[in-house]
C-alpha cells in the first residue's frame, strides 16, 4: 500500500509530543490531541488540541474538531490507550491507524492473557496472581496503567482480588527495554535501552527516562530477541514497540509489552518514523538507526511551581508546560534530553542539564 504524506496526520496519546516530533522530522503535517498541549507541541503542530483525558468522551468532541478542520486521513498513538481502548475503537472507525489495531492492544493489555501467552511460549516472568497474596515483598499493579503511575508496594488493607488490579512479585535488578519495529517478514531490534524510575509519593517506580544503545551480554541479547520474535507472531504485533524485562546477574524476566509507539523510539533518531509507516502499511525495508547512547530524562517538580513567563527553556528541554502553569510537587515538569559517544558521557551531561533546569527555579 502506498499513500502521500502530503495529508495531516494525527498524533495523539496521553503525551503527543514525541510522535509529533518524528512525524514532523519526517516530513509530515500534524495535529496532536493529547492532555497537555505543551509549548513545544503547540510549535510541532499545525494546531494541538488538549483533552482532559483519552476516554472517548473526552477524546470524540476533539476528534470531530479535527476532523472538521483537517480532515487526516491516517493516526499514530502513543501511551494513554491501555485503559481506552474503546476509544481506539472509536478512532479506528473514522481513520487509518499506523500502528496496531486496538484488537491487538487490547490483547495485550489483557494482563490474564498476555502471561498465560508468556507462560506458552516458555518466556519466564515474575511470579503473578490476580488475587491478593500472602504478605511479603509484592507490588500491586492497574490492570490499566503505563509509566509505573499505577505501581505500588502491597498494603495489608488491599482488597483480596479486584477487577483493576494484579499482584506480581519483586524482583531485583536492573529494568532495560528492547525497542523493535515489527512487520510482515518479522521483528527487527533497534536497540536496547536502560531504564530509569524514581520514587514520587506514594509509588515507588515510576518511570523516568531511558538511555538507548546500551550493550547487553550477547546471550542475554540473543535471547530477548527470541522472546520478541515469538511475541510478535504470536500477537501480529506491528510497527514500533518495547519490550521491558529486567535483569539481575543471569536471570532475566519479560515484565511488559507496549505494543504502541514509545517515547524511547525516538532515541533512535529521526528515520525510525518512516519505518514504523512503511512497516505498518507492508512497505518496510528496513530501518537505519543512530548507533550512539541518547538519553531522556523525566525531571519531577519537587514543590509546588509556576512556570514563569520568561523562562530561558534551552533547546534540549523538552515537554515544556505553558507559562503560568502551577505544576504540583511530584508532577511532570519537563523532560532532557542528551547524546554523546558513550554511556558515562550521556549521563554526565544528563546531570548538568538536570542542574540547569532546577536552577531556574531555586
Amino acid at each position: 500500500m502506498k499513500f502521500s504524506n502530503d495529508n495531516k496526520l494525527l498524533a495523539l496519546g496521553q503525551s503527543a509530543r514525541a510522535v509529533a516530533k518524528l512525524a514532523v522530522d519526517s516530513g509530515w503535517q500534524v495535529v496532536t490531541i493529547d492532555v497537555f498541549a505543551d509549548v513545544d507541541t503547540q510549535d510541532l503542530a499545525v494546531e494541538a488540541y488538549r483533552v482532559r483525558s483519552l476516554a472517548v468522551e473526552d477524546l470524540r468532541p476533539a476528534l470531530d474538531e479535527v476532523m472538521r478542520r483537517h480532515a487526516p486521513t491516517h493516526c499514530v498513538y502513543a501511551s494513554g490507550f491501555e485503559a481506552n481502548v474503546d476509544a481506539l475503537h472509536d478512532l479506528s472507525k473514522r481513520l487509518i491507524i499506523l500502528g496496531n489495531s486496538p484488537d491487538c492492544l487490547a490483547s495485550v493489555c489483557d494482563r490474564d492473557r498476555f502471561f498465560r501467552a508468556l507462560a506458552d511460549l516458555s518466556i519466564p516472568f515474575p511470579e503473578t496472581g490476580f488475587v491478593a497474596p500472602e504478605p511479603g515483598l509484592w507490588l500491586c499493579k492497574s490492570l490499566h496503567s503505563a509509566g509505573g503511575m499505577a505501581v505500588g508496594w502491597q498494603m495489608p488493607l488491599q482488597a483480596a482480588a479486584s477487577d483493576s488490579l494484579y499482584w506480581q512479585r519483586y524482583q531485583n535488578g536492573v529494568v532495560y527495554s528492547a525497542a523493535f519495529i515489527a512487520h510482515n517478514q518479522g521483528v527487527d531490534v533497534m536497540g536496547f535501552n536502560r531504564q530509569w524510575s524514581v520514587a514520587v509519593g506514594d509509588r515507588p517506580f515510576v518511570f523516568a527516562g531511558a538511555m538507548s544503545n546500551v550493550t547487553l551480554p550477547p546471550d542475554l541479547a540473543h535471547r530477548v530477541e527470541g522472546w520478541l520474535a515469538a511475541l510478535a507472531r504470536h500477537f501480529g504485533l506491528r510497527g514500533l514497540g518495547s519490550l521491558d524485562f529486567i535483569v539481575d546477574g543471569d536471570v532475566c524476566h519479560v515484565l511488559e509489552l507496549n505494543a504502541r509507539f514509545s517515547a524511547s523510539s525516538a532515541l533512535y533518531g529521526c528515520d525510525v518514523f518512516g519505518a514504523h509507516v512503511a512497516a505498518c502499511v507492508g512497505d518496510y525495508a528496513g530501518c537505519k538507526v543512530d548507533d550512539f547512547p541518547r538519553a531522556s530524562r523525566v525531571l519531577f517538580a519537587d514543590g509546588d511551581w509556576v512556570i514563569p513567563r520568561d523562562l530561558p527553556w534551552p533547546d534540549w528541554a523538552v515537554d515544556r508546560p505553558q507559562p503560568g502553569s502551577l505544576i504540583g510537587k511530584g508532577l511532570p515538569l519537563c523532560s532532557i534530553m542528551a547524546a554523546g559517544f558513550c554511556e558515562a558521557d550521556v549521563s554526565e551531561r544528563l546531570e548538568h542539564a538536570e542542574h540547569f533546569i532546577r536552577q531556574l527555579f531555586q
